[in-house]
């Protein structure tokens, strides 16, 4: 079922609404499988949109970027954290 957006109540790029968003799809990005191409999908446009009509799905490009970003922030975190560390210990669980 489609459910029409009203794009002329859409978020500013800059508004907080819009970024918490953003920052919150980029964490999921990042942290899931999930296929980056899929902000190009109209069937994912439409799921958002009736979740929340006034989002605007950033493009692949700006979500790559912004998982870069909060990558990338994480690391300095944890360099940051093991610093002064003598010894640390590190499991990571992969699914391939």
């Amino acid at each position: 079922m489609k459910i029409p957006a009203n794009r002329s109540s859409q978020y500013w790029k800059t508004s907080a609404e819009q970024k918490e968003i953003d920052e919150n799809l980029a964490l999921f990005g990042g942290s899931t499988s999930f296929a980056y191409h899929l902000v190009k999908s109209f069937e994912f446009a439409d799921f958002v949109s009736s979740l929340n009509p006034g989002y605007k799905l950033p493009s692949r490009e700006t979500l790559k970027k912004s998982v870069w970003t909060i990558a990338n922030q994480f690391k300095m975190n944890i360099k940051e954290l093991l610093k002064d560390a003598g010894k640390a210990s590190l499991c990571i669980n992969l699914w391939c």
